[in-house]
C-alpha cells in the first residue's frame, strides 16, 4: 500500500512509473497488444467525494524523452496513444474503490506511462491524503482476427 498526500501546488497526488515496453515479448505483425491497468484506492475521509484516475500513455520516445513529454505536461501533443479513466467516490464510501483501464498499445511504442492519481472532488473542500494498493498490470496480446 501506498500513501498519496496531498499536494500543496497541485489538485491530484500521484504514483506513476514508466514501462520498457522494448523488453516485452515481440508479437508477430497479426497480434495486437493491450495493457490493462487495476488499481484500487481509498480515502482518508469519506465525507469527502473524491476523484481516482489511471492514466497511460504510449510513447515511441525512450524513457527518458518519454519522461520529459510526462514532466512538461506535453502527453497529449506527443503520445502515441494516451487514455484516462478517472472513477468518483460517494460520500460515505469508506472501502476500497477498483479503477480498471485498458488501451491498446502502438506497434511502434517503446515505453508506457502508468499513472495513479486521487484528489478530492470539491474545490472547496480541505485536501486529505489517499491510499493505493493492488496495482495489476497486464500484457493482453491476442491473434487478429482477419475477415
Amino acid at each position: 500500500m501506498v500513501a498519496l498526500p496531498p499536494l500543496e501546488k497541485r489538485k491530484f497526488s500521484y504514483a506513476f512509473r514508466f514501462v520498457d515496453l522494448t523488453k516485452l515479448p515481440v508479437t508477430g505483425s497479426k497480434q495486437s497488444r493491450q495493457i490493462e491497468v487495476t488499481a484500487q484506492f481509498h480515502s482518508s475521509d469519506s465525507s469527502l467525494r473524491d476523484r481516482f484516475q489511471i492514466r497511460l500513455a504510449a510513447f515511441a520516445e525512450d524513457a527518458a524523452e518519454a519522461r520529459e513529454i510526462w514532466v512538461h505536461d506535453h502527453v497529449d501533443e506527443q503520445a502515441l496513444m494516451h487514455v484516462v479513466k478517472t472513477a468518483k467516490s460517494k460520500r460515505g464510501d469508506d472501502g476500497w474503490l477498483t479503477v480498471r483501464s485498458v488501451m491498446d498499445v502502438p506497434a511502434e511504442a517503446r515505453v508506457l506511462l502508468v499513472s495513479l492519481a486521487s484528489a478530492v472532488g470539491d474545490n472547496d473542500s480541505s485536501k486529505t491524503t489517499h491510499y493505493l494498493d493492488d496495482v495489476q498490470v497486464r500484457l493482453i496480446t491476442q491473434d487478429d482476427v482477419l475477415p
